[in-house]
């Protein structure tokens, strides 16, 4: 990527731009809706339970749902335990 600054032309290096995606993946992964999204991938092992009653309570908590929605569309696995489950509980 090139930009100009007040010493001449910028060149951003392929390892800046690698960090910037990593910090963004890193924060989508911490998120409270990739966590419920996991629960439900891994609903075999932890028990349907545990991801229903974290989706339960963090739309209690005021979670949006929209934001849920686009993480477990990206994951097939989770996509449809997901929306079934947010329809169960509205």
């Amino acid at each position: 990527m090139r930009g100009t600054t007040s010493t001449g032309p910028h060149f951003r290096s392929d390892a800046t731009r690698s960090r910037s995606r990593d910090r963004i993946r890193q924060s989508e992964s911490n998120s409270p809706e990739r966590s419920i999204a996991d629960t439900f991938r891994l609903r075999y092992e932890v028990g349907y339970e545990l991801a229903r009653d974290a989706l339960r309570e963090w739309l209690r908590r005021g979670g949006k749902p929209a934001r849920l929605i686009e993480i477990a569309t990206r994951l097939p696995r989770e996509k449809s335990p997901v929306l079934q489950t947010l329809a169960m509980l509205a």
